[in-house]
């Protein structure tokens, strides 16, 4: 494939710790280098390994710089859990493809009453 005709594709992946994650973000990353792109990838770990926020940004092109997507330029968005999808809405791009998981893992705060988990309105708004 002739580098001049990869588009730049730019994919996060959000979960929380134990869903598999980074192990779909290495997947994407190995998809991409197989197709002919430069691929790079960079995690984000929350403080929590088990049940803590976890994302990937997988980047592709014909020359990628940075692993990090930046606000606004995210094409695909693959959410394993759904306040995870929306904590990353500003990333997404105009026209992107949101793949989600509707199965909720309320995190600690909304556990103990502290924080209220969004209703599928707020979530789907």
């Amino acid at each position: 494939m002739n580098d001049n005709t990869l588009k730049d594709i730019n994919f996060l992946v959000a979960g929380v710790g134990g869903q598999g994650t980074v192990l779909t973000g290495d997947i994407l990353a190995e998809v991409g280098m197989s197709g002919g792109y430069d691929a790079k990838k960079s995690d984000v770990l929350g403080l929590a390994i088990r049940s803590g926020s976890v994302i990937s940004h997988v980047r592709w092109g014909a020359k990628v710089h940075s692993p990090m997507s930046e606000p606004g330029r995210v094409d695909y968005l693959l959410a394993f859990e759904p306040l995870e999808a929306l904590r990353l809405v500003e990333y997404l791009a105009p026209g992107s493809t949101v793949i989600l998981n509707e199965y909720r893992i309320p995190p600690g705060e909304v556990s103990t009453g502290k924080v209220r988990y969004p209703d599928e309105e707020e979530i789907a708004g």
